[in-house]
């Protein structure tokens, strides 16, 4: 390829120049000028203008009041006639829930015992753990050991000393 004259080659070298540089220079080793470069031009967006959406026409709600005639017994029945009735219902209540759960409703046991004892036993089982929880172990003689310790040296330890 670089056998071939010069001026076959010039333009093919020119153009590679170009493309690496963005200038061309001449045998004269002065730059020549370049074309003005395209610059980019913003244009806006190609976006369509958004629908608004449906929205459904609200329901009227009427404000009209209708009022139902008062019933008639209201105007017979008194409040301490009321107050009564409220009265009478709760004591047969009361004798119903005494019926159901009375003296004769409750089980025997053979292991019910009075209060006495009852605090007796408390204060039995009481004692007796309690009895545990205290230790006092006997403290025998102290003997001295017989034989020194061995302690083991090491690095830190003789530098230490």
């Amino acid at each position: 390829v670089l056998c071939a004259p010069w001026g076959a080659l010039k333009p093919v070298v020119d153009e590679v120049e170009f493309k690496a540089t963005g200038t061309v220079k001449a045998s004269d080793s002065t730059v020549l000028p370049t074309r003005e470069k395209r610059r980019t031009s913003p244009k806006p967006f190609n976006i369509t203008a958004p629908k608004p959406r449906l929205i459904p026409e609200p329901e009227a709600i009427s404000r009209e009041v209708k009022a139902l005639p008062v019933p008639a017994h209201l105007h017979n029945t008194s409040l301490a006639d009321v107050e009564e009735q409220k009265k009478k219902r709760l004591e047969e209540e009361k004798q119903r829930v005494a019926a159901k759960y009375g003296e004769e409703h409750v089980p025997k046991l053979a292991s019910r015992r009075d209060g006495a004892e009852g605090e007796e036993l408390a204060r039995k089982v009481e004692a007796e753990r309690m009895a545990e929880c205290t230790f006092k172990p006997r403290v025998g003689k102290y003997v001295p050991p017989t034989e020194d310790a061995v302690v083991r040296q090491n690095v830190a330890a003789v530098l230490r000393e």
